[in-house]
């Protein structure tokens, strides 16, 4: 019996050591098999910035590893794979996620677990505001912020006539009607004579540019992104749909959707996208110098908050000192990390960063490639509603 007693006190000793040493586990999910490039490019990101915590020692004395997933861009499916990697792979955070409505899915498994759930992608205002919860991280704009930015732009426009286009996805609806609105802020004079609505990935380009060029409008805001992008560009300028007229097309300067278009590139859309080679900022340089090492290729926007996301969710486990998912979202509410990028802070009443957007033009860089140019970085500070306006349009009890 004291033989067995003394076994089991070393094996209590023993025992903390060993969990020390295991890993703290990612759940990645995104849509791999939908929008593959953008998912792969965020992927290495995520890796490069894993490897570089691991080998300054990982995080509470621990390494971190990445189990990552496919939701096939269907919100069952992220809640199959979410619960799957908590269930069986027990990971202690999830991230990731790039459709909207597969955000809204994995963010209410995020509450109903409490499990702490940082996304890189913007989107949505519902997954940091309407249905918002304490677990919820998110590192890229949010729709209504961006879109009173672009909104900004367009108000300065002699344009009056205005004509839309988007998928029928949460994105495309949201990102039309929040620029709809802000717009109409700012100029009453405004109308919007054409809506036009697609199923993503089967854009009738053909119908959908006819149907605009009808409407004769006098400028144009694009949702259009790739697979429907090329087609969408090569009929609009086939059919003169753009001469003379101004574009504006969130989200068309990010690399994967604006590269592949070569040099079919529209001239001076009004995009915006993240410069990440050329900067000649040190910090961003070192990434890229990082990167180029590891992949053998440059980085492209993806992997670069892919990496700032896995370094955030991070500096919020170490400031915790614990996996307890509770003081883990605590301690990012109340977070400021610097980036390639210069800090970047988690706000403390919706777990929204304070990272900006880089506005540009289209074009063809000085080496011929399809790229945003001359951005400028738009500091989002004065667009987010108040900590009370937050507040009151949050549906859950008991939110920050």
């Amino acid at each position: 019996m004291k033989r067995l007693l003394w076994a089991l006190a070393v094996l209590a000793l023993l025992a903390p050591s060993a969990r020390a040493g295991e890993a703290i586990r990612i759940g990645e999910i995104n849509s791999y098999s939908t929008l593959a490039a953008f998912s792969e490019n965020q992927k290495k990101g995520i890796e490069l910035a894993i490897e570089e915590l691991n080998a300054a020692g990982g995080v509470l004395g621990r390494p971190l590893e990445v189990l990552s997933r496919d939701d096939k861009a269907d919100a069952g499916e992220g809640v199959r794979v979410a619960q799957e990697l908590l269930d069986r792979d027990h990971v202690s955070v999830l991230m990731g996620t790039l459709y909207d409505h597969v955000k809204l899915a994995v963010s209410a498994v995020a509450a109903k677990r409490h499990v702490p759930f940082f996304c890189a992608s913007g989107g949505t205002d519902r997954l940091i505001w309407e249905d918002g919860n304490p677990f919820v991280f998110r590192l890229d704009a949010t729709t209504s912020v961006a879109m009173a930015i672009f909104a900004d732009e367009a108000a300065k426009l002699p344009a009056k006539r205005w004509a839309t286009i988007a998928p029928s996805l949460e994105y495309g609806k949201v990102m039309v009607e929040s620029f709809k609105r802000e717009l109409l802020k700012r100029r009453p004079d405004v109308t919007f004579v054409s809506e036009q609505w697609f199923t993503f990935g089967k854009l009738d380009a053909g119908a959908a540019v006819s149907a605009l060029k009808a409407a004769k409008p006098e400028a144009i805001f694009s949702g259009v992104l790739q697979p429907d992008l090329p087609l969408f560009v090569r009929q609009g300028r086939a059919r003169g749909l753009f001469a003379g007229k101004t574009v504006f097309g969130p989200w068309a300067g990010i690399q994967d959707y604006i590269e592949p278009l070569g040099r079919e590139v529209p001239e001076g859309w009004l995009v915006s996208g993240t410069p990440v080679v050329g900067t000649g900022k040190p910090a961003m340089e070192a990434f890229v110098a990082a990167f180029q090492k590891k992949f053998g290729i440059l980085p492209k926007d993806p992997a670069l908050y892919g990496y700032i996301t896995v370094k955030m969710l991070a500096a919020a486990i170490q400031k915790a000192g614990t996996l307890d998912p509770d003081k883990v979202a605590a301690a990012g509410h109340h977070l400021s990390v610097e980036t390639p990028v210069g800090p970047v802070s988690y706000r403390a009443v919706d777990g929204q960063s304070t990272l900006g957007i880089w506005l540009g033009k289209t074009g063809l860089d000085k080496d011929g490639r399809a790229a945003l140019l001359d951005p400028r970085y738009v500091d989002p500070a004065s667009y987010f509603p108040s900590d009370d306006a937050v507040r009151a349009m949050r549906k859950t009890e008991g939110q920050k």
